[in-house]
């Protein structure tokens, strides 16, 4: 177990280290000079010719990669080249909304997967199955702007039940948290209902039913734990892909995550907080995906030896 853990953690490093090469070699290409753009229209060349010092982008490109990566080693992420205020304090301070939203998002998936997948794999009733597929299928195929846009119009615009835009309240993340958690609660219903159904075809069910457990007491006392068993590691790395739905998402309700402050600094050519950003999401990202295989393997024997 303890070299699975260590392979893990290994590929954990390397991911990171992979994002950021690739997140420096993009942003380098990308045609323009963030010296000039952070200059204004009216700066002379001696003003630019300063802020690219300041920034470093006056060096070769091997001497700011070597620096780049010296710095993550060191958790220095920089300083904002448009608000001037060091990185990790903007990151840290959206952070917060962004894992709110997606950890919204993960429960609402869950609650509405769990049960819609059991009742669709073991009911004998068609209704909960052809019910399950009708909500997969629709929420699989719409986009989460797309589904907040909508939801936007009927219950902000149309209805006013809930505010347009902001983090104000806990309402405001109703909303945001649907449409996040659409496609992800029709993915884990697939996933749950697979997983039951595959777990009432095994022998050990019919030796329950043999000994008298039936109904409710068989499902949920027996099947069900087995069956969830893939389901918290799948879960687990949803709640990854949900920190990076969240970007878009939050600029459709206009949220103050992660995702605003990514792409507000991609249109501001804000390299330090483009770079943050994209390596403190996949590192989150493989973190959590590797604490899921950690947790899949204390939860299955079968896995630990």
């Amino acid at each position: 177990m303890w070299s699975r853990i260590i392979g893990r953690a290994g590929r954990l490093v390397l991911t990171v280290f992979v994002v950021a090469t690739i997140t420096f070699v993009i942003i380098r290409v990308v045609p323009g000079d963030p010296a000039a753009l952070v200059a204004g229209l009216d700066a002379d060349p001696q003003t630019v010719a300063r802020i690219q010092i300041r920034m470093g982008t006056d060096r070769p490109l091997s001497v700011q990669y070597v620096s780049w990566i010296g710095s993550i080693l060191r958790f220095d992420l920089g300083t904002s080249l448009v608000q001037n205020r060091p990185v990790s304090e903007l990151l840290l301070s959206r952070v917060p909304v962004t894992f709110a939203l997606a950890g919204s998002a993960l429960l609402f998936s869950l609650l509405v997967a769990i049960p819609l997948g059991v009742a669709a794999a073991s009911s004998p009733k068609p209704v909960y199955a052809h019910l399950c597929d009708a909500y997969t299928n629709v929420g699989l195929s719409i986009p989460d702007f797309w589904a907040g846009i909508l939801l936007l119009l009927a219950f902000s615009v149309r209805f006013r039940w809930f505010p347009l835009f902001g983090v104000e309240s806990l309402a405001s993340y109703v909303l945001p948290t649907v449409a996040l958690g659409l496609s992800r609660s029709a993915f884990l219903a697939r996933v749950v209902r697979r997983s039951v159904r595959d777990e009432l075809s095994k022998p050990y069910v019919e030796g329950a039913r043999s000994l008298g457990i039936s109904g409710r007491r068989l499902i949920f006392g027996e099947v069900l734990p087995n069956a969830l068993l893939p389901t918290i590691t799948i879960a687990a790395v949803q709640f990854g892909y949900l920190l990076g739905g969240a970007i878009v998402v939050e600029q459709v309700f206009s949220m103050p995550g992660l995702g605003r402050l990514i792409l507000t600094a991609v249109s501001q050519r804000d390299f330090p907080v483009v770079q943050a950003g994209v390596v403190f999401v996949a590192a989150a990202f493989s973190l959590i995906n590797f604490f899921a295989d950690v947790l899949y393997s204390l939860l299955n024997p079968r896995i630990r030896y």
